[in-house]
């Protein structure tokens, strides 16, 4: 994917979020978080990562997020495959860390605790 679709589609869902967290903004390029670009800014407790290419490599991505946090942020990845774009970012895909998935599904009482 171009360049330019990715920031777009960074910027898009920055505006997106900004609805949920009124603080989210999109980070002008190269910002940096220590030693790190990050993609979204003003996310307290989290850090999001969004992905245009259409090589798919969730596993890089996630390390890339998790390389990001600091003192207990939720590292989110979100993807944004062809065809999605700007005016349907609620179609575009979060991947998450599956133990921090579970224990989200259990604080909100969609599951039962662990044992």
């Amino acid at each position: 994917m171009t360049a330019a679709r990715g920031h777009a589609l960074q910027a898009a869902f920055a505006d997106y979020l900004a609805g949920f967290i009124p603080t989210a903004r999109n980070a002008p390029k190269n910002v940096r978080r220590g030693a790190a670009k990050v993609d979204i800014t003003g996310t307290p407790g989290f850090v999001f990562e969004v992905k245009t290419p259409r090589d798919f490599r969730p596993t890089e991505w996630a390390q890339q997020a998790r390389g990001y946090v600091k003192s207990n942020e939720l590292p989110i990845v979100i993807y944004f495959p062809e065809r999605i774009g700007a005016g349907s970012v609620d179609d575009s895909i979060a991947m998450l860390p599956t133990g921090e998935l579970m224990k989200l599904l259990a604080e909100s009482g969609r599951i039962p605790p662990p044992f």
